[in-house]
């Protein structure tokens, strides 16, 4: 691989790592997940998993910045993050009656 091509390839990593993280500040911010989402939690259960998976979020973007500097974590890390969108994916076209939020 090309000096280039490697650097375009973080760069890329990084990009995608950042958005990926970027939910962890909802998870610090309670308020902010109804109002990013467009739902009313009435049960703090189901706030509390939904702050998990923001935090949860915030790991995985980390771990692909962080794979993006170090070649042997790289591709596990890139499965990781495709494996975890096609079933945030699956599970969207599998459930009827979204908010427009979530679409």
């Amino acid at each position: 691989m090309s000096k280039l091509s490697r650097n375009a390839a973080v760069a890329i990593l990084v990009v995608i790592g950042v958005i990926t993280a970027s939910p962890i500040v909802t998870a610090l911010n309670p308020s902010g997940i109804t109002s990013l989402y467009n739902v009313a939690f009435e049960d703090d259960a189901v706030l509390l998993l939904v702050r998990h998976r923001q935090a949860m979020l915030g790991v995985l973007g980390a771990a692909l910045v962080y794979g993006a500097f170090f070649d042997r974590l790289r591709m596990m890390v890139i499965t990781a993050a495709m494996v975890s969108k096609l079933a945030f994916i699956g599970l969207c076209i599998a459930t009827p009656d979204l908010t427009q939020g979530i679409q």
